[in-house]
Order: structure tokens, then C-alpha cells, then sequence
């Protein structure tokens, strides 16, 4: 190929590979990260359990979706976060997220979209796990459920 046709087929060729490059950047910007994240639930979980630590069931309860809230009453959920944090005692360090599962129509449960996030954390009465269910409701991730317990959950302790 000789000088004068390789420069004419390099400059035809740039600003057509730079669209292509810039339409391919923009629909996988579009399209990377789903409404419904990973990243999106975990922080409403930890949102969720900020108030867990200030001792505000009734604010957790607030937050909660519906299908919690038909379950459990206001009072008996402040309560059960109260006796969480005198169980446990206040949290000695960051709280790290563990495992995440999601579950879509799962049985038992209202249709739709779960996930949960098993979190570990010191606390000064005892290291704890603690784990937060969020349900997607129409645009956002909404609280539907919390558990905690000292040490590891038996599911995820190591084998002998």
C-alpha cells in the first residue's frame, strides 16, 4: 500500500472508529449499572442500620415496607432493636458487608424483587452478624427485614 493511500484510509477511518467508540461508551453507560443495584441496596441496608445503632426501631419500622409492617408491629419492632443493642452492645468498628443473596418471586413471599446482606461487625459485648432484606418497590430499594445474632450465622460458619 503506498503513502498517499494509507494516510487517505487513516483519515477516513479515525472519525468513523471515534463514533463508533462514543455510540458503544454511551449505550453501556446507559445500560452498566440497573436501577435496581447491588450498590443501591446495600446502602439502604446500611442506611437502615445506622438506625439499628441509635437504637430507632421506630424509625426503622417507619422505613419498612408493607409487607414488614403487617408482620410486626411498631412496639414489638422498637423493642426488638432495643434488646439488639443491649445483646450486642454499640458497634466497636465499621460494620463489613459479607454475602448478598437475591431472590425474584421467591415462595412465601409477595412478588417481586428481595435481596439480603449478611454484615459482620465487632460490637462491644461481642462480634455479630447482623442481616438486612430490602424489597425493590417500583424505583427503590425499600427495608423488609432484619435478623442479628452473635458470632457467625450457622451457614456461614467455617468447616472443622
Amino acid at each position: 500500500m503506498n503513502t498517499a493511500t494509507h494516510r487517505d484510509l487513516k483519515s477516513s477511518l479515525a472519525p468513523r472508529l471515534w463514533a463508533l467508540a462514543m455510540t458503544l461508551m454511551l449505550s453501556f453507560g446507559v445500560s452498566a449499572q440497573p436501577v435496581s443495584s447491588a450498590d443501591a441496596a446495600i446502602a439502604v441496608a446500611e442506611q437502615w442500620l445506622t438506625l439499628a445503632d441509635a437504637d430507632q426501631g421506630g424509625a426503622m419500622w417507619d422505613q419498612s415496607f408493607s409487607f414488614m409492617k403487617e408482620k410486626e408491629s411498631r412496639a414489638n419492632w422498637a423493642t426488638y432493636i432495643s434488646t439488639k443493642n443491649r445483646l450486642l452492645g454499640t458497634r466497636a468498628a465499621p460494620r463489613v458487608w459479607a454475602v448478598m443473596e437475591h431472590d425474584v418471586n421467591k415462595a412465601g413471599l409477595p412478588p417481586g424483587e428481595f435481596a439480603s446482606v449478611l454484615f459482620y461487625a465487632p460490637f462491644a459485648n461481642s462480634r455479630g452478624w447482623e442481616k438486612v432484606a430490602v424489597y425493590w418497590d417500583r424505583d427503590r430499594w425499600v427495608p423488609v427485614g432484619y435478623l442479628y445474632g452473635v458470632g457467625q450465622p450457622a451457614a456461614q460458619q467455617p468447616a472443622r
